[in-house]
């Protein structure tokens, strides 16, 4: 799916054919803004000759899971984002990727994956999308910021996850707990591998020696940066609150199984003397002592004490506060 803002002539053209597309990107008056979701290697290769864009970039765009970057080539630079996704239900973080190729006179935005921010600006009516007229660099920065924008709304489900997830971690300690901190913990890195690059990259672009970011633009891209360096934090908080999480849920279920060792020990304690007396006096011998002439009551004599010894016991762990 090929989608095409052009602005010639004072004009804004909405998804104009390709074969006027391809005449336009040869005109140097015109700009050209270029989303391709999901194109085959075929057109993505035809799409890019119109450009000059050279082969290395076409092979990085074919092969997608680059790392985020900013790289320099013949009359454009090639930059990679990626945008973030999250399932509340399974607790999965993914990363789509995005990849930008921008000009003096044009911007393509290719991504295998629909990408929300994305589509929102496609969908703009010609008249509406004004970064296009002020230039490419404005055009790139409302690319850039509505991505970087799409961060925060996860990272607040990300925050109701964590709220959730910390208050199972000291009320049911299950192992499903567990999995779920280990598979956020590693969604978290992810996340902070994919941001901390891009950083970089957009302290590059604010930067005065940019030669195809004018200087009103520069200082839009450093407000994408400050929003890239908020987002950072957050993770790494996050990242912290799960290395807490883990030690927390860690602790809780020691701190059960002590208490089942615990009141294990006492119950062992409670039959120890009742087990040395049924013991002493089951042994086999011919004639046990006060049980063959004492008509039949040391059997309760003993029953009585040894209920006695455990009364004793009882109120002596009480006491001590061991239960």
């Amino acid at each position: 799916m090929i989608h095409s803002r052009i602005y010639h002539n004072d004009h804004l053209h909405c998804n104009l054919p390709l074969e006027q597309v391809a005449e336009l990107a040869a005109d140097p008056e015109a700009r050209i803004w270029l989303d391709l979701e999901q194109e085959d290697d075929k057109r993505l290769a035809e799409i890019t000759g119109w450009f000059g864009i050279g082969y290395l970039t076409l092979e990085d765009l074919i092969e997608q899971n680059q790392r985020a970057k900013l790289e320099e080539g013949e009359g454009y630079y090639y930059l990679v984002m990626h945008s973030i996704e999250f399932d509340k239900e399974t607790d999965s973080i993914a990363t789509p990727e995005l990849d930008i190729v921008f000009g003096e006179r044009f911007l393509l935005t290719i991504h295998d994956a629909p990408m929300p921010c994305i589509s929102h600006l496609t969908t703009h009516e010609p008249n509406e999308l004004r970064p296009l007229k002020r230039g490419i660099d404005f055009m790139l920065h409302a690319v850039t910021d509505a991505l970087v924008d799409s961060y925060f709304p996860v990272l607040d489900d990300l925050d109701e996850v964590l709220d959730e997830l910390e208050d199972s971690v000291i009320s049911q300690p299950t192992q499903r707990v567990q999995t779920r901190i280990f598979k956020l913990k590693r969604g978290l890195a992810q996340l902070r591998r994919v941001v901390s690059p891009q950083i970089e990259q957009f302290s590059r672009l604010g930067g005065r020696a940019f030669h195809l970011v004018s200087d009103e633009a520069a200082e839009y891209f450093r407000d994408v940066h400050d929003h890239l360096m908020r987002v950072f934090e957050v993770i790494d908080s996050y990242r912290d609150l799960m290395s807490g999480m883990l030690d927390a849920y860690l602790s809780t279920i020691s701190n059960r199984m002590n208490e089942v060792m615990k009141r294990l020990a006492i119950i062992a304690t409670i039959f120890l003397p009742m087990t040395f007396i049924t013991g002493f006096f089951g042994q086999n011998f011919a004639h046990s002592p006060q049980v063959e002439f004492d008509n039949g009551y040391f059997f309760w004599y003993v029953l009585v004490f040894m209920a006695l010894v455990t009364l004793a016991q009882l109120a002596y762990f009480r006491w001590k506060g061991w239960m």
